[in-house]
């Protein structure tokens, strides 16, 4: 579908015309990527970084953090962002890397930046290569559709855009999120699982069991030590050839908790389409036991007092089926960011929760 559905899309910001970040030469550029070179395989860059971990990338908020002396590697972090807005991603790369170099282990933050920049810069293969292993620390990046959460800004979603295309038609040419049905102990350990998906080849069905049999989730607050939760897993799925005329599939997590099991798109305001405003959306929901919706309210606003309203009349209307506790549902809460977006694919907003993992791996299986 096209105008007038909710797709979705990227805040379209103001693009940052300062002077304070001076571009690199393209010497030192250049041998500035032959040293950072190709990832280390395997799932590494997962480190936490307090500093940075969740600060937002809006223009002005970018601009804020960028002068704050006092945490000067969250300063040139932003400094970074504000280069790459201006398509310096020379300007970029080299932030990036001088607060690589002062972190203790690598952040969960920088294969996405190389990437980014790397792209920019005309290091295509280079790029591709750190971002496969930016989705392994953040397996949203391997999702198309969650794209405009993580790049604001209009030219960065669009740079983004081709590199994840790039990434997804060499090495995950298959995707699909699949949810599962578990039930976790006490200690945290997959008692059951079970794939719901009917129309996933067995084979692929019985390995993503596999792998989640093997995972271990910390214990809800809510849970006593002795009991049984049954919950949903999320798992991105996606396929790539091996070269040997067989597909390779990588399983890896993405989320647990409610699953909706009736989903309504907002309607886009006629003022909004007429203005051709964009924006995000963060709905949070508050649950009862039976999945009904008993409050919503904005958790992140769109800056669009109407798509925020849309969001939330449509955020009413979903249904969830819910975590049970050695059989009992439970009320809980989720997060609905609704992307509204002028023109391209339609399509249903995901949903977020609190809880994660203790692994983040990725599980292959030939064919």
């Amino acid at each position: 579908m096209r105008i007038g559905q909710v797709l979705l899309g990227t805040l379209l910001l103001g693009i940052f015309m300062g002077t304070a970040f001076a571009a690199t030469p393209t010497t030192d550029v250049e041998s500035l990527a032959d040293t950072i070179g190709l990832p280390a395989p395997g799932p590494v860059y997962v480190g936490d970084d307090e500093d940075i971990d969740d600060s937002s990338r809006l223009h002005n908020d970018l601009k804020k953090a960028a002068l704050q002396t006092d945490s000067p590697r969250r300063a040139n972090w932003a400094a970074g962002w504000l280069c790459a807005e201006r398509n310096d991603f020379s300007c970029a790369l080299r932030q990036w890397q001088a607060v690589a170099q002062s972190a203790t282990q690598p952040p969960r933050w920088l294969p996405e930046a190389y990437a980014l920049a790397l792209w920019g810069l005309g290091r295509h293969e280079q790029a591709v290569a750190w971002y496969d292993t930016a989705v392994l620390g953040t397996p949203q990046l391997g999702n198309g559709r969650l794209l405009p959460k993580f790049y604001a800004d209009a030219s960065l979603y669009k740079a983004a855009g081709a590199l994840f295309e790039q990434w997804s038609q060499r090495l995950a040419p298959l995707r699909k999120t699949v949810v599962s049905a578990v039930d976790i102990d006490g200690s945290g350990r997959v008692a059951r699982v079970q794939v719901i998906d009917d129309q996933l080849d067995p084979v692929l069905a019985r390995r993503i069991q596999q792998v989640i049999a093997d995972w271990q989730f910390p214990r809800k607050e809510e849970q006593p030590s002795p009991s049984t939760l049954s919950t949903h897993v999320y798992t991105e799925v996606r396929g790539r050839p091996d070269g040997e005329q067989r597909m390779v599939f990588d399983v890896q997590f993405m989320d647990v908790g409610v699953r909706a099991v009736h989903q309504a798109a907002p309607r886009y305001p006629r003022t909004a389409l007429k203005l051709r405003q964009e924006g995000i959306s963060l709905v949070r929901v508050d649950l009862d036991a039976d999945g009904n919706v008993v409050q919503a309210r904005i958790d992140k606003p769109s800056g669009i007092p109407t798509l925020d309203q849309a969001a939330l009349v449509a955020a009413r209307r979903w249904r969830f089926a819910m975590d049970r506790i050695d059989g009992n549902p439970v009320a809980s809460y989720a997060k609905l960011p609704f992307m509204f977006m002028i023109g391209g694919e339609s399509g249903m907003p995901p949903f977020s929760h609190s809880r994660s993992a203790t692994v983040n791996e990725r599980s292959g299986a030939a064919f």
